[in-house]
């Protein structure tokens, strides 16, 4: 709780402070930070260098034991208090394997595919 105690700290003593999403822009309003202090510019994703409908390497999927799932990636920090997305996504899919990367040293044993 140091670091979210030194974040708070530092946020609040900025003139203007920018995050990547609302979620991040509440929960520092939670924490007592004026709103008009707070600029989002959300994370963006070029779709146009991405290639829609492609065919997935089933020698690669077999060989980390994905068989024929539908695979979901998603690349973040991830820490026990903020679920990740692709959990989600397989309970409502369960055909679907998901797959994390971030913050190696807080894996967990399914996510060291």
């Amino acid at each position: 709780m140091l670091t979210r105690a030194l974040e708070t700290w530092a946020v609040k003593n900025a003139d203007a402070v920018t995050v990547i999403c609302e979620g991040l822009r509440n929960d520092l309003v939670a924490r007592g930070i004026p709103p008009g202090k707070i600029t989002v510019i959300p994370n963006a994703v070029d779709i146009d260098q991405f290639a829609v409908g492609g065919k997935p390497d089933a020698e690669l999927k077999m060989k980390l034991g994905l068989g024929s799932s539908r695979v979901l990636g998603f690349i973040a920090r991830s820490t026990p208090t903020r679920p990740r997305p692709a959990d989600r996504c397989t309970a409502d899919h369960p055909q679907a394997n998901s797959r994390c990367e971030g913050a190696a040293g807080r894996r967990r044993p399914q996510d060291a595919a």
